[in-house]
């Protein structure tokens, strides 16, 4: 009888926590996600901080817990000036690749074209912070809080 106790008390431990994770809904990030706070940290030598960039995510295909869209990066004159681009916003538009983690909240995803890695987590159903780092010659680091529109 304490054996058939036993088992049963360790089969709830088990099968509670995996029935939990398995009611974790998935969210739809479908929309466009614009910045509303943030900071870039750019190395070019010298360390370079400043908060005039503008981070724009539009996501625009999901397919349960995966997504792809296009990351804005638009940055003020004190910012640094993109790779090919041209103008005083100095804006970069790249193709991105996502998911989001079986807990519902954490989402990660990358730009198609380069090394920037970004790891978000959710807040509320319209708002994520963000943070972002690409590493190399041209590194660089962001952190936002992004909300959908």
């Amino acid at each position: 009888m304490l054996l058939i106790s036993r088992y049963l008390l360790l089969s709830v431990f088990l099968i509670l926590p995996t029935q939990a994770l398995a009611q974790s809904a998935t969210p739809n990030l479908i929309g466009t996600w614009t910045s509303i706070a943030g900071e870039v940290g750019h190395w070019s030598g010298t360390l370079k901080a400043f908060g005039g960039q503008v981070g724009i995510l539009k996501v625009e295909e999901q397919l349960g817990g995966v997504f792809r869209g296009i990351m804005v990066y638009q940055n003020e004159t004190d910012g640094p000036k993109f790779e090919g681009s041209e103008g005083i916003n100095h804006t970069l538009s790249e193709p991105i690749l996502g998911v989001i983690d079986w807990d519902g909240v954490s989402i990660v995803w990358v730009d198609k074209d380069d090394e920037t890695i970004h790891r978000a987590r959710l807040t509320s159903e319209n708002q994520m912070e963000v943070i972002a780092f690409e590493p190399g010659e041209h590194a660089a680091v962001n952190r936002m809080i992004l909300v959908r529109e």
